[in-house]
């Protein structure tokens, strides 16, 4: 699942913005050049992905 999770972030945000796992089940994720209010709603855009993602 965690596999899956890493996959789909690395396709969904910019290939400037960095992506790491952190910890055991714990993601960070540094954006680029992006203003609070649309960082907000990069991630906001993102967990409704993963909410309708389906992991095999």
């Amino acid at each position: 699942m965690l596999l899956h999770f890493a996959q789909q972030a690395q396709a969904f945000f910019r290939q400037d913005d960095l992506v790491f796992r952190y910890g055991g089940e714990e993601f960070v994720v540094i954006l680029q050049n992006v203003e609070e209010q649309s960082a907000k709603n990069v991630f906001e855009r993102f967990r409704q992905h993963i909410e309708n993602y389906h992991f095999p």
